[in-house]
């Protein structure tokens, strides 16, 4: 049974025992009950929400909700944007659940939270790194999981967030006419991100480095892993271009 499953079979069965009240400004439910943190969950007062599951774990840590409960604690720090802290909660029903069906979702869940704690290329990436090797051990974990494409579509996001990040330093070696420190940044992209979408503009950059050395035969080559690999690509008519007007010797 998925997640969504459970939480539709949940709400069956609460308003069949008329415990959903209406979403008014108060909650009717009694402190310490999974209803009462619903009540909150389901008005969209998070917050609230927070400190009702926390209660309800503290004194019913074995009742058949707390997996639910734990899950829905979690998602309710998503929603606040305090992403450690989700990743924290994450953990604790992964540890202290680890036979319950919500536990695929917090592994992957835990992914995204981590990867929401990046700000942007400009500043540390640390959690993205993290991220990646969440999703990874997710996959090999879960093949099956009906969030592996997701999962997948998070490890391009990550490769093209690294991609970008370590092509700022390789612009900046190349202004400083540091040619050989942007050669390794450039290949070691082309050896370690291979999902990234950027690709093809990690491999024109590096045939314009292979030029700038006088290297035409490795600018060909790169040129050419474009066109081959990449034939779709808004570099591939450069490239084209490019080795058109290469040399004839410099054929690989």
């Amino acid at each position: 049974m998925t997640r969504r499953q459970v939480l539709m079979l949940m709400a069956g069965t609460l308003l069949g025992l008329g415990l959903l009240a209406g979403c008014g400004g108060s909650n009717s439910h009694i402190s310490g009950t999974f209803a009462h943190a619903e009540s909150y969950r389901v008005a969209g007062k998070h917050r609230e929400a927070v400190e009702a599951y926390s209660l309800f774990l503290r004194r019913s840590p074995t009742d058949s909700l707390a997996t639910l409960a734990q899950f829905e604690k979690a998602m309710s720090y998503v929603v606040l944007k305090e992403f450690p802290l989700a990743v924290v909660e994450f953990q604790i029903l992964r540890q202290e659940y680890p036979t319950s069906e919500l536990v695929e979702e917090a592994f992957f869940r835990e992914g995204e939270a981590l990867l929401a704690q990046v700000n942007g290329v400009e500043k540390d990436i640390t959690a993205a790194h993290e991220a990646r090797e969440q999703f990874l051990a997710f996959l090999q974990t879960y093949p099956a999981s009906p969030f592996g494409n997701q999962a997948r579509a998070r490890l391009v996001e990550i490769s093209d967030l690294v991609v970008s990040k370590h092509l700022r330093s390789a612009h900046m070696y190349k202004r400083m006419k540091k040619y050989e420190a942007t050669v390794v940044v450039l290949d070691r992209l082309l050896a370690t991100e291979r999902r990234s979408t950027l690709v093809p503009v990690i491999l024109i950059e590096r045939a314009g480095m292979a030029r700038i050395l006088a290297a035409p035969q490795d600018e060909r080559r790169f040129l050419q892993r474009i066109i081959d690999e990449y034939p779709n690509s808004s570099q591939a008519k450069s490239a084209r271009r490019r080795i058109a007007s290469l040399p004839v010797d410099a054929e690989a």
